[in-house]
């Protein structure tokens, strides 16, 4: 039996470089996070992003922090033996973790877009 040649370092360091500097579009990145591109652009100042001139893009890295900034872990309910308990009492949760994530409502844009006339 025979195993697999191991690829070599020229092609590992070509693989992560070229991994490691691929950018997204808007409409790409609002693709990976399901969501229309027009939220990514009314939030993009509260977003991590990189800005060359006028040319908006993301990395990588900066699509899993907007994810993680959106992620939600529901702790309002723990499954008990007989039955879903009801919220728990505010000393019984877990202590919230040290970073702090952005809530919805402090990224929703504040009123509508104003029209034209």
């Amino acid at each position: 039996m025979t195993t697999p040649a191991a690829p070599s370092v020229e092609a590992l360091i070509a693989y992560l470089v070229d991994n490691s500097l691929r950018t997204y579009s808007i409409a790409e990145v609002a693709d990976l996070l399901n969501c229309k591109p027009r939220f990514i652009e009314d939030n993009l100042k509260k977003l991590p992003h990189i800005k060359a001139g006028r040319s908006i893009s993301f990395d990588a890295d900066q699509v899993r922090r907007i994810k993680a900034m959106h992620r939600v872990n529901p702790l309002d309910a723990v499954e008990e033996p007989d039955g879903l308990k009801g919220p728990q009492q505010p000393e019984e949760r877990e202590a919230a973790p040290s970073a702090r994530h952005l809530a919805l409502a402090e990224i929703r844009p504040a009123a509508g877009r104003r029209r034209a006339n």
